[in-house]
């Protein structure tokens, strides 16, 4: 017999569509959600935020009557492949904000940097759902780089990851990069510890990336340089390594859908 599966991963899409969908097409439903505090119809529920980061096996429990797989934490983060390249000769900063369409908080950092002579590279991820209008003058230390689809490669040559603390969390503590995350949405809370286990150290509020705060952010970055072999030290021996195998273990767990 075959079976039909639906994957759920929009957070549009609620409770009432799940159950609609699953019993229209008698299917499974898959749904991938950073919340926890959502109300589901679902067979497997993948959630990979690090506040689960302690759970290494799948917990069955009965939510609204169904029989709920869930697989937490991040052990189940969809990492590419990781990559090992060579480092860019001068200390390079990559900046990425995801899909976040809050221009302001990459042109306060340019406010910043673009003032400075610093010896240090910086690299901004931008996404294709918005223009960027820069009012700063363009400087040869700082580059910019449309619709890219293989931030592995440019994590793996980098030194140090400023931006949203979404999927960059996982995707950074893989290649064992310093970071400087952000929290700019509700889902994209979580805990120092979690994080202090993966060998981060610098979880900011959002308010840190006004324009008043720029030039502290800019120091934070210098002093991250000045002390970078005793930081990449916690980084590559964190206590919980994040790798590449959340997507196949993923994939095992639905093929065992029944």
């Amino acid at each position: 017999n075959e079976k039909k599966i639906v994957i759920k991963d929009d957070y549009r899409l609620k409770y009432l569509w799940e159950k609609k969908i699953a019993k229209k097409l008698k299917s499974r439903m898959i749904v991938f959600d950073d919340f926890d505090n959502s109300n589901h119809f679902a067979d497997l529920i993948i959630n990979p935020k690090t506040k689960f980061i302690e759970h290494d096996k799948s917990i069955v429990n009965s939510v609204e009557g169904k029989k709920t797989t869930f697989l937490l934490g991040p052990k189940y983060s969809l990492v590419e492949k990781i990559k090992k390249n060579p480092k860019f000769k001068k200390f390079t900063v990559i900046v990425n904000f995801g899909g976040s369409k809050k221009t302001n908080y990459i042109k306060n950092i340019l406010h910043s940097i673009s003032k400075s002579n610093e010896n240090i590279d910086f690299i901004f991820i931008l996404s294709p759902i918005f223009k960027l209008k820069l009012k700063v003058k363009r400087k040869k230390n700082i580059k910019f780089i449309n619709d890219s689809f293989d931030l592995q490669n440019i994590y793996s040559k980098s030194h140090l990851f400023l931006g949203a603390a979404g999927t960059s969390v996982y995707e950074v503590s893989a290649q064992k990069i310093p970071g400087i995350f952000f929290k700019i949405s509700d889902n994209q809370e979580t805990s120092y510890e979690s994080l202090e286990k993966m060998g981060q150290y610098f979880f900011l509020n959002k308010k840190y990336l006004q324009k008043k705060y720029s030039s502290e952010i800019f120091r934070l970055i210098k002093g991250i340089k000045n002390n970078y072999k005793n930081i990449k030290f916690f980084t590559n021996n964190p206590i919980i390594n994040i790798d590449d195998k959340g997507v196949s273990r993923i994939a095992k767990n639905i093929l065992k859908i029944k």
